[in-house]
């Protein structure tokens, strides 16, 4: 639906309301589609925290929740005896493209690092979901090690993230 403008309107009173209609449209899709995103992107946390306290990195993974709600993993391998979370992300998200096809929602998860809190970066497990219905989000949980200790997940931070599968839309208008 379009808003008619007004004379009162300025471009920045227009772009304000875009942007709040854009996000009002989102928060609906994701709280339409939040169990499928749930129940595809906690495998994926669940391996790859394991992962950072066993070993202090991984290399990226996916899932796939399938239309009978079945959760599938789904790995990458170049064929190589040494490999880089590039190169698998790369194959790994072409896997995903072609598993959409009888999916709900397709994920992969990785290890990075973001900023927070005035852009000091931190590690971070991240998942990123693609649902059917067009919401693809990221989730991330900080992590950090202790000296000494094991390591240690924050509190999971949530952003509007681009598409996984080229086929699906992603946080349209």
């Amino acid at each position: 639906m379009h808003r008619p403008k007004t004379a009162g309107d300025s471009a920045g009173a227009g772009l304000a309301y875009r942007l709040s209609r854009q996000m009002t449209d989102f928060n609906s899709k994701y709280s339409a589609a939040k169990d499928d995103l749930q129940a595809v992107a906690n495998p994926l946390f669940d391996h790859g925290c394991e992962q950072v306290s066993k070993r202090g990195e991984f290399l990226p993974v996916g899932a796939k929740l399938t239309k009978n709600n079945d959760v599938g993993l789904i790995a990458a391998w170049d064929g190589k005896e040494s490999t880089s979370a590039v190169e698998v992300l790369s194959l790994l998200l072409s896997s995903l493209n072609t598993a959409a096809k009888d999916a709900k929602a397709v994920a992969y998860c990785e290890w990075v690092q973001i900023g927070l809190n005035g852009g000091k970066l931190t590690n971070a497990v991240k998942v990123h979901v693609h649902h059917v219905d067009g919401v693809a989000v990221s989730f991330y949980i900080p992590s950090m090690k202790r000296l000494l200790r094991a390591w240690e997940f924050g509190e999971m931070v949530v952003q509007p993230a681009d598409p996984i599968v080229t086929a699906w839309p992603a946080n349209e208008d």
